[in-house]
């Protein structure tokens, strides 16, 4: 009886490695605290329509993180414009910036080598404020108007309302309306008379409007990615206060 051996060689699967390049986790916003920064609920936004000016990827959401991840985008600065096609929260620009050593680090990893990028986050958070015309939750404070300049609407339009503990901040949408919660305030049963819901407050509003007038049709290339910027404010570069 003849007998044949067999050889069989074994070897790794081919390594395949997909590493972020950027990612965006948008949360809708609820106010300034007494220090200028904007706060975040906790939960993040799905359906959102993003995109980074000049390319044609579009970014998968991750619903285990809420992230947004940009795999295809080149080391560098990026515009990208977030919009809601459900008209939940107002469209907004910002800019995010791919690490330099992004395609360094996945050739070392095919190369099954981990490399050192200590310190390196790659996600942002992103803060969306609320669109006029949305469902308003019951019991809930809100302000709501349009910024106006000699009968003219005016798009982007920064708004800013004080509260108890700092500010709340918003803009206009594209017809220059806003609507925005003050979180802070709450609402008292008037027991003296027919039990109705009865609140009287007083607050400061300041509006501001761009200092280069939006391109119609192209608002949104027009929004200043430093909007959550108070340094940007204050230089007077981007936005002029209305009296």
């Amino acid at each position: 009886m003849t007998t044949r051996a067999t050889s069989t060689t074994l070897r790794s699967p081919d390594r395949l490695v997909d590493l972020a390049a950027v990612g965006l986790r948008c949360a809708e916003y609820t106010g300034h605290d007494s220090d200028g920064l904007a706060r975040t609920f906790g939960a993040t936004i799905e359906g959102l329509h993003v995109r980074a000016i000049g390319s044609s990827e579009h970014p998968i959401y991750h619903p285990s993180n809420g992230v947004y991840g940009f795999r295809t985008l080149a080391p560098g600065p990026h515009r990208v414009h977030i919009e809601d096609p459900q008209g939940r929260f107002l469209p907004r620009a910002i800019e995010v910036t791919v690490h330099d050593d992004v395609p360094t680090w996945r050739a070392a990893l095919a190369r099954g080598v981990q490399p050192d990028w200590s310190g390196w986050n790659p996600v942002s958070t992103v803060a969306l404020y609320p669109a006029p015309g949305r469902h308003i939750p019951p019991a809930e404070t809100v302000v709501y108007g349009d910024v106006v300049v000699d009968g003219d609407e005016v798009p982007f339009a920064r708004v800013e309302i004080d509260a108890p503990d700092g500010k709340v901040v918003t803009y206009t949408d594209r017809r220059g309306s806003y609507v925005t919660w003050l979180r802070d305030e709450r609402s008292h049963i008037d027991t003296s008379g027919d039990g109705s819901v009865v609140r009287t407050f007083e607050r400061t509003v300041r509006a501001f409007r761009l200092t280069h007038s939006p391109e119609p049709g192209r608002e949104l290339f027009a929004f200043p990615v430093d909007f959550d910027d108070e340094d940007a404010l204050a230089s007077g570069d981007t936005w002029q206060e209305l009296s």
